[in-house]
């Protein structure tokens, strides 16, 4: 059975109603800016206990565990960039490169002028096979950061790895 167009729309409104009701405005407040942290009235200095937890076991090596942390951190606060950078390292460090890329977008459009972002994700195509978009990738990567001191360290491993990458192909 199929449907018509316009029988198609009122599903489409009737669903979006049903959900609106079933989760008590929850989803619109999401889709409107808001925190499932607020909701759960999680305080910031919650979250950032949970940030430095996290980041403990980053330390430690125990990257599932701060995946585990990050995750929610990210489900509680989605605005806030160092969460996201924090989850896709975690995922990196566990092989979960194609979910770190996803992870590395939302800081990216918080701060284009930051290219450390962008280098990272350079280093996850890279270990996902796709040599051309990461060397595109280093090349903004040099650009940004050229006559940038700041990111002198950050331009230096962007070369090496860009260098790397223009050697001749296995």
């Amino acid at each position: 059975m199929s449907l018509s167009p316009e029988e198609s729309a009122v599903l489409a409104r009737n669903l979006e109603a049903a959900m609106e009701e079933a989760t008590g405005g929850l989803a619109s407040y999401i889709r409107a800016g808001g925190k499932l942290g607020d909701v759960l009235g999680l305080t910031p200095e919650e979250l950032e206990a949970m940030y430095s937890l996290g980041h403990a076991m980053y330390e430690q090596q125990r990257y599932s565990e701060a995946f585990k942390v990050f995750s929610a951190l990210v489900t509680y606060d989605h605005t806030q960039p160092r969460y996201g950078l924090a989850l896709a390292a975690a995922g990196r460090m566990l092989g979960r490169h194609e979910d770190a890329l996803r992870q590395y977008l939302p800081a990216i459009a918080a701060d284009p002028l930051d290219p450390a972002p962008i280098y990272y994700s350079a280093e996850s195509l890279v270990e996902i096979g796709r040599r051309d978009e990461a060397i595109e990738a280093l090349d903004a990567v040099a650009a940004m950061c050229e006559g940038e001191e700041k990111h002198a360290t950050l331009a230096a491993r962007a070369r090496v790895l860009r260098d790397a990458l223009a050697g001749p192909r296995a």
